[in-house]
C-alpha cells in the first residue's frame, strides 16, 4: 500500500495544479480530444459587456463573449478562455470478443482459435464458448479556464460492465454441466468467471486535471498536461480471471486498472498549415501514465491454469503485491473545418502497456503470473465528427468518435464508440 506521506505529497500537488495550472486528459481514458476544443477566433482585447446589454437575450451575449474572449487556436493544444468553463459529458460504448497473441492470431476469450475447450488425453469433456464483453463508460468532467492559458478540471467516472458467455456442452464423460463446473480444473473452472456482470453503474476513480498552454503561434501551439488519478473505485475482482491474467484487465477497457492511484503527464503540439491549407490542423501527443503498485486481495479458485497443491494455493495467503505495468500513448491526426459548424478528424493511436510484476508468499503463484504478465500493444485508427452549435447560439458542442483497433499483440481487441457533449459557460 501506499504511504501516508506520499499519499499527502501526491494530494499536495495535485491540490496546487488543479488551482494553479492544470493538465489535460484528451486522450486517457476519461476526456476526449474535442473536450478542450472550443474552435475559437483570437482577438486581442476582451469586452465588457454585461449579460442585460445583449440585444437578444443572454444566449446572444455567451455566443459574442466565447467568440470575442481572447484564446489560443488549435486542437489539443487549446486551453479554455479565463472565466469560461465546460460541463462535459463524454459516453462510451466498448465491445470486446477476442485477443490476439504476440503473432497477431486470432483468439475468443475463452477457448483455442475457434472457441473449443476439451481434454484430449481421453477425451472428457468437451465445451464450445462463444463470449462477448460489454462495458460502458460515464464520464462527467467540469473545467474551468482560470487564464487563457490555464485550464483545472475534475473528471468523474462511472462504469456498466455485462458479460456473457454462451456455452454449448458437447459432450463427454460429465453428463451433467454442473458436475463439470464443480470439478473440471481447466482455465475456466467457475460460471462465476465466465458471466460477469455489475451491479448497474459503479462509481469509478476520479481525476485531477491541471493543463498549461506553454507555447502559441500562428504555426504552432504547446501545452502539457499532469493528471493524477484516485484509487476512488473498487479494485479488481481476484476471482475474475481475465482481470487477474492480463495485469490490465478488461473492465477498464484495458487501459488502467480500477482503484489505483495514477499520474499521467501529457504532451501536445499542434501545426497550423499554411494557406491553401489553413483550414486544416495537424496534432500530436505523447502521454506516459504511471500506475503505483500495491497489496490486491488473493483470488480464492485456481482458474488461470495454475495447478498447485491444495495446500500450496491456500499458503498463497489473503493478499498478494503487484507493480502495474506503466503505458505509454501516442497519438497523431488531422484536423479539418469543413464548415462553420462542422469539424472532421481522423487520428492515428498507438498504446502500448508495459508488463506488470507481481510477489507474493508463494512462488508457483509469482512464477504464473509473472509469464502470463507480457507488455502489449495496441494501434487504432479513430476518425471523428463535431458538431459546434455556437454558430447557432447555442454553447453546445457534439461530437461521435469510432476507434477501430487494426494492429493488437498480446491483447484484447477493443472497439468502441464515443459521443461527447460540451457545454459552455462564462462567469
Amino acid at each position: 500500500m501506499i504511504g501516508t506521506k506520499k499519499v499527502g505529497i501526491i494530494l499536495i500537488l495535485a491540490f496546487f495544479l488543479i488551482t494553479t495550472r492544470a493538465t489535460s486528459a484528451q486522450d486517457s481514458s476519461s476526456l476526449s480530444q474535442d473536450f478542450w476544443n472550443i474552435s475559437l477566433d483570437a482577438y486581442e482585447e476582451e469586452p465588457d459587456v454585461q449579460p442585460d446589454q445583449a440585444d437578444e437575450g443572454y444566449l446572444d451575449y455567451l455566443r459574442r463573449r466565447v467568440n470575442e474572449i481572447e484564446a489560443p487556436k488549435g486542437v489539443i493544444s487549446t486551453t479554455l478562455p479565463k472565466r469560461s468553463g465546460i460541463v462535459s459529458y463524454n459516453y462510451a460504448y466498448v465491445t470486446i470478443t477476442h485477443i490476439r497473441d504476440k503473432n497477431g492470431n486470432r483468439f475468443p476469450l475463452i477457448g483455442d482459435k475457434d472457441g473449443y475447450v476439451s481434454d484430449d488425453e481421453p477425451v472428457a469433456y468437451s465445451f464450445h464458448f462463444d463470449p462477448k464483453v460489454n462495458i460502458q463508460y460515464h464520464y462527467l468532467a467540469f473545467a474551468v479556464g482560470l487564464t487563457d492559458y490555464f485550464t483545472s478540471a475534475v473528471n468523474f467516472q462511472f462504469t456498466k460492465i455485462d458479460s456473457l458467455t454462451n456455452i454449448e456442452y458437447l459432450g463427454g464423460d460429465f453428463s451433467d454441466p454442473e458436475l463439470f463446473w464443480e470439478s473440471a480444473e481447466f482455465l475456466y473452472d467457475r460460471m462465476e468467471i465466465v458471466d460477469y456482470h455489475t451491479d448497474g453503474v459503479e462509481f469509478g476513480d476520479i481525476s485531477l486535471i491541471g493543463k498549461y498552454r506553454y507555447y502559441s503561434s500562428d504555426l504552432i501551439g504547446g501545452a502539457g498536461y499532469l493528471e493524477v488519478r484516485l484509487p476512488t473505485s473498487e479494485p479488481l475482482d481476484p476471482n475474475y480471471s481475465p482481470e487477474l491474467a492480463t495485469g490490465i484487465g478488461i473492465p477498464n477497457g484495458g487501459r488502467f486498472e480500477s482503484g489505483r492511484w495514477a499520474i499521467s503527464l501529457e504532451n501536445d503540439l499542434d501545426i497550423f498549415l499554411p494557406e491553401p491549407l489553413n483550414n486544416f490542423i495537424f496534432f500530436t501527443s505523447q502521454k506516459y501514465s504511471i500506475q503505483i503498485g500495491g497489496k490486491l486481495d488473493s483470488p480464492t479458485t485456481t482458474a488461470l491454469l495454475l495447478e498447485p497443491a491444495e495446500e500450496d494455493w491456500r499458503d498463497l495467503g489473503p493478499t498478494y503485491e503487484k507493480k502495474a505495468g506503466d503505458a505509454i500513448f501516442f497519438d497523431a491526426g488531422l484536423s479539418a473545418d469543413i464548415l462553420p459548424f462542422i469539424t472532421t478528424q481522423v487520428k492515428y493511436s498507438f498504446m502500448c502497456f508495459l508488463r506488470s510484476e507481481y510477489k507474493s508468499n508463494l512462488a508457483s503463484f509469482d512464477e504464473f503470473m509473472n509469464e502470463q504478465a507480457k507488455t502489449a500493444s495496441v494501434h487504432h485508427l479513430e476518425p471523428q465528427i463535431l458538431f459546434n452549435l455556437l454558430h447557432f447560439k447555442i454553447p453546445i458542442t457534439i461530437s461521435y468518435s469510432y476507434s477501430w483497433p487494426f494492429f493488437v499483440r498480446d491483447f484484447y481487441e477493443f472497439p468502441y464508440h464515443r459521443i461527447t457533449t460540451n457545454l459552455y459557460y462564462i462567469f
